[in-house]
């Protein structure tokens, strides 16, 4: 079984999509499934379908979509799924049948792996960003304050997780093959400061210094116009660099080759 959020909400077994119900009842899932593992009360669940204003039904409601759900999932799988816990209710599931899991333990593993093996980081990450499908539980987040709030944080997870898969792949040496994608990146989020220096970079490494350069003047006047603000302190500084050739910015820096040399030889 797999329960995806990173779109619109879906639960699959063996590839086919199950039926849901309404999106009152698809909301209560969808705020269980945004608190995995852990206890959401029944009154949490009742203010964020219905608002201020929810019918007196509202409790027998919960309680009558958690008798669905269960039966709907029980009809794929033995156990029970989503269990009553004092006065709220708890979805079972493990990191690799969850999407958004899935998400936050590549980004975790790849922050480890990035500096020591970045093909395997840039290998999880691009699997993991794979997954992505559009706004996090979909039409679902509309009006419901916790879904859309875990929406924003699953969005700025899903851009870093990119920004640090074109990291891994710019020190692999991939620079030319990432311009493409970082100039779609850059009209989609255009106050991302990230994928601006990350596009100077590459062009920085392509031979082409110029474009790097336009590349910041650009920013500069996107941030001017839409913000009234200038590039942050990194962004500046890397423009300085490829103004003047700095020689850290290549591929393999001198002061890294000089060192390997050394090591080579008194070995």
């Amino acid at each position: 079984m797999r329960f995806e959020v990173l779109g619109p909400m879906r639960v699959t077994v063996n590839a086919d999509s199950l039926a849901l119900g309404s999106p009152q009842q698809q909301k209560v899932l969808a705020l269980l499934l945004a608190s995995p593992n852990q206890v959401v009360s029944t009154d949490r669940l009742v203010d964020e379908v219905w608002g201020d204003e929810p019918p007196d039904s509202a409790r027998h409601l919960v309680q009558d979509y958690i008798w669905r759900f269960r039966r709907l999932l029980g009809e794929v799988e033995d156990g029970l799924r989503i269990d009553r816990q004092g006065s709220g209710y708890t979805i079972a599931v493990s990191p690799n049948e969850l999407d958004a899991l899935q998400l936050a333990r590549a980004v975790d593993e790849a922050e480890q792996l990035i500096g020591r093996d970045a093909a395997t980081a840039e290998r999880l990450l691009s699997e993991a960003t794979g997954m992505w499908r559009g706004r996090p539980f979909g039409d679902l987040s509309d009006e419901c304050p916790t879904l859309h709030m875990d929406a924003v944080r699953l969005e700025e997870l899903y851009l870093l997780a990119v920004e640090m898969c074109i990291d891994a792949g710019i020190s692999r040496g991939r620079h030319q093959h990432l311009i493409g994608e970082l100039e779609v990146l850059t009209e989609q989020h255009p106050y991302r400061e990230r994928f601006w220096e990350q596009l100077m970079l590459a062009l920085y490494r392509s031979g082409r210094q110029a474009e790097a350069l336009g590349i910041y003047r650009t920013l500069r006047e996107t941030l001017g116009e839409g913000l009234g603000i200038e590039p942050g302190p990194t962004a500046e500084e890397l423009e300085r660099q490829i103004l003047f050739h700095d020689p850290d910015l290549l591929l393999v820096p001198p002061r890294i080759l000089l060192a390997s040399h050394i090591a080579a030889r008194s070995s």
